[in-house]
Formats: structure tokens, sequence, C-alpha cells
């Protein structure tokens, strides 16, 4: 999917007081498709989905992720998110630029939908053994035809992060681990919900201390 996203967008996050202001980026790109140029993704919460609303016959924006409390993602064209971030300060709203390769989860990535649509349906899924909770419903899925429809559906869909660490708690899950470089998403559910428990592997010796945990 990556090979035809040439523009580097941007995006803005809602965070306290305590964010560096090495956040705040300012990056150029070339062109994402040939027919939609200058895209970028900016990080807002409650109090901008009202603005999203009531300002929807001038912004092109739409919300691309519910990470956490306090914290969502929007996606669109650069005019729009300029708009859009003019509003926030308005309203002394706080917010930071975002780095993305593409204004993911949103309309404006049908291209990509079409791109990938035909690959994913000529993969072959097996039915998982462990049930997957899809980011576009929050809900679990072990079909894997209904699975293949949902990473087709998820390219232009938002990101239903926080509603799926609060079905996964209430199905029983009491512990999540976060496999790969950094702590980010572990920072998320810790926000979600303090109580469960939370495992991050980084390298081997990450690997051997769960064994141990």
């Amino acid at each position: 999917m990556t090979s035809f996203l040439e523009e580097v967008s941007l995006g803005l996050s809602k965070k306290n007081k305590k964010l560096s202001s090495k956040w705040f980026y300012d990056f150029r790109g070339s062109k994402l498709f040939e027919q939609i140029t200058k895209l970028k993704t900016y990080y807002p919460t409650r109090t901008e989905r009202k603005i999203l609303k009531d300002n929807n016959n001038k912004f092109e924006c739409f919300i691309a992720n519910d990470n956490t409390i306090g914290q969502i993602v929007v996606s669109g064209k650069v005019v729009s998110l300029e708009a859009l971030g003019n509003e926030l300060k308005n309203k002394n709203i706080k917010f930071i630029k975002l780095p993305v390769s593409a204004p993911f989860h949103c309309p404006l990535m049908k291209k990509a939908t079409h791109e990938m649509k035909d690959e994913i349906h000529n993969t072959n899924f097996k039915d998982p053994v462990v049930e997957i909770i899809s980011n576009v419903t929050a809900t679990s899925q072990n079909n894997s035809h209904k699975i293949k429809e949902l990473l087709i559906d998820q390219i232009e869909k938002p990101v239903k992060w926080r509603e799926s660490v609060n079905n996964m708690i209430s199905l029983g899950v009491n512990r999540f681990i976060e496999v790969g470089p950094g702590k980010v998403l572990s920072g998320l559910i810790k926000r979600i919900d303090r109580n469960v428990k939370i495992n991050q592997v980084n390298n081997l010796t990450d690997i051997k201390n769960l064994n141990n945990d």
C-alpha cells in the first residue's frame, strides 16, 4: 500500500500541559495521490467532535482514531485541518502535529481501498484459533471471510481503539502485552483502565522476563 503513498502528512494530538514543544512538527510533502494533494492528519476530543459537527460544511475532516480518554485523531485535507487548527486555538485547545505517512482511516484513503481490496480477497485466510478484535467494530471475530471484509473496511473506517480495549476488559481480559518498540499502546491502555496488567516486549530479555512473570 505504501508504494503509491508519497505525501508526508501531518497530525495533531490533544495533550496535557507537560507536552514537549519538540512534538510540534512542520513537514512538507509532494503528493499523496494524483487527484488528492497536500493531505494532513490532526489530533483533537469531545469538544472537537462538536466543532467538526458544527462546521461540517466548512471542514473536510474525519475522525480517524478514538485512542483513549481525551485523545482522538482527525484526518483531512490541509486547508480543512488548518481551519480546524484555528478553531482549536480560538477555544484554547492544545494540540500537536503528528507526522504520519498518509491520512489513514478516512474516506481520503479510497484509492488505497481499491488497491488493497483484490489483494486481500485473493489472499488465503484461515479461521484464527483465537478471537480477533476488529478495530472497525471493536468486537470479536473468528470468521476468516468476515475478517477479510473488516480488513478492507478499516482502511477508510475510524479505529475504535478505546472501545476495543473496553470490550476486551468486559470479556475478562485483564492482561495486555504490547509487542514491538515503544510503550505508546501501553500508555493508551493505562489511561483507559489502570487496573489491568500491562507488559511490553521489545527484545529477548523482555520475553524471558515475561515467561517468569
